[in-house]
């Protein structure tokens, strides 16, 4: 039996994006994000078929403390390698 369940009366704040999102939200395109990715300042969630990127993640990527190194501007417009 399928009851009705009532819709929250608070907005869900989003948890992890895929990673168009990711893209759309940082202004970068598709290869930046895996250079990102490949150099460790950018990590997908692990254990899960699709890449999910947390927003704790993306938060600590944008404040420059994912995995101690520091990003420079560079790094988000592609051009370091």
């Amino acid at each position: 039996m399928i009851t009705n369940i009532p819709a929250p009366s608070h907005a869900v704040e989003k948890l992890a994006y895929h990673g168009g999102e990711v893209e759309t939200l940082l202004g970068i395109s598709a290869v930046t994000r895996w250079r990102l990715e490949k150099k460790g300042l950018l990590r997908a969630v692990p254990g899960i078929k699709h890449k999910l990127y947390s927003r704790r993640m993306i938060e600590e990527f944008l404040e420059g403390r994912t995995g101690g190194a520091k990003i420079e501007t560079a790094a988000l417009r592609g051009g370091a390698r």
